[in-house]
């Protein structure tokens, strides 16, 4: 396709070339953009712009509607200053839809009032690459891949069924209704929502943020989450695949889920239920475990403390439990029989199964149980 490019420039006042002295104004900068552009049924729409209400939508069509209403009020003092300005250009099936950059110079000393909103219309099947800073998304029933840069905005993704979701935020909030195949998440202080996960590959890295995911994950997928401080609350149903979970002082609580899992932490808690994982392997220097599940007959656990807590229920299954410390101490209850002991340790037989739990402590304490709910 040739390249068609269309520049669009505000049509309201241009508030003046920088001056030496102020001058009083009250003047309003408008813009107002309704057009449509082409582009392919897989092109990629690339989306730049700053402190905008952006709502994207995904519909019965084969080309893009845009519009982009922008509106700032000001009254005060003023040196220097320029209109708003926005560049679209189609080429070779996609569409880039980008903000100039505004007058850095321009210094504004009053009140001044800004609206701006971007709508956008756009088949299903298109590909988005967005960049914002400061912006607040909606973004619903897109169905190609999703590349989002965003600083300090909120962002919504709704009924969106492609299979990469590539997201980079700040100090936001993330809310996923629905989503497949493979989803790349950083965050720092903000806070992320998920529901109907459905994806196969999840790596999630963040600071001090939170992380809330509940559905059904794939079978044999792949799945990190690495937080600092943060706190994750995961509820996963009969999820299976190789689950890894990396955090400081933070919290982890993971209700369903099996296969493999590999969980280091330091000062913070990890609470498990209803999971059946063959293989799990624990490290934790001061935190808390808890764990309040079935263990599948063959399981092979590996918990690993310094100065922590461990406190088991082994609700079902069966096997070998073997405690050992140095200046800690293990206390049993329910159906655990005592099979050996000696001065740094013991041993318990529950149930039938062969599974192997391994558990050692320093300076910590061990609690196992095997009540039924």
């Amino acid at each position: 396709m040739t390249a068609r490019s269309i520049t669009v420039a505000a049509s309201a006042c241009v508030l003046g070339a920088a001056l030496v002295t102020p001058r009083a104004f009250a003047a309003e900068d408008r813009f107002d953009l309704d057009e449509t552009y082409a582009i392919s049924p897989q092109g990629t729409i690339e989306l730049s712009t700053r402190d905008a209400e952006v709502t994207i939508v995904g519909a019965d069509r084969d080309d893009v509607h845009v519009e982009i209403h922008y509106l700032r009020r000001i009254t005060g003092l003023g040196f220097g200053g320029g209109g708003f300005d926005v560049q679209v250009s189609e080429q070779d099936g996609d569409l880039r839809i980008r903000e100039s950059l505004r007058d850095s110079t321009a210094v504004t000393l009053g009140m001044q009032r800004t609206t701006y909103e971007v709508l956008i219309e756009a088949p299903h099947g298109v590909n988005l690459k967005v960049q914002g800073d400061d912006d607040d998304y909606d973004i619903s029933e897109i169905h190609g891949a999703i590349l989002l840069r965003a600083d300090d905005g909120d962002v919504q993704l709704r009924d969106c069924r492609g299979s990469e979701f590539d997201l980079v935020l700040e100090d936001g909030h993330l809310d996923i209704d629905r989503g497949a195949g493979t989803l790349r998440l950083r965050y720092d202080d903000g806070e992320a929502d998920i529901r109907g996960a459905a994806f196969d590959r999840v790596h999630v890295r963040a600071n001090d943020g939170a992380l809330r995911l509940a559905g059904e994950l794939a079978p044999n997928g792949r799945y990190e989450f690495e937080l600092d401080d943060g706190d994750m609350d995961l509820r996963l149903g009969g999820a299976g695949g190789e689950f890894s979970f990396a955090f400081g002082d933070g919290t982890l609580n993971l209700e369903g889920g099996s296969g493999i899992v590999e969980i280091d932490f330091g000062d913070g808690r990890a609470s498990l239920s209803d999971v059946s994982f063959e293989r799990l392997t624990l490290r934790a220097n001061d935190g808390v475990f808890d764990f309040d599940a079935p263990v599948p007959p063959d399981a092979v656990y590996a918990i690993t403390l310094d100065d922590g807590e461990a406190r088991l229920n082994l609700r079902g299954g069966g096997g070998r439990v073997t405690a050992r410390f140095d200046d800690g101490r293990v206390r049993a209850a329910g159906s655990l029989q005592l099979a050996s002991e000696t001065a740094r340790g013991a041993t318990y037989q529950w149930g039938e199964g062969h599974a192997e739990i391994d558990i050692d402590v320093n300076d910590g304490s061990v609690t196992l149980s095997s009540e039924r709910r």
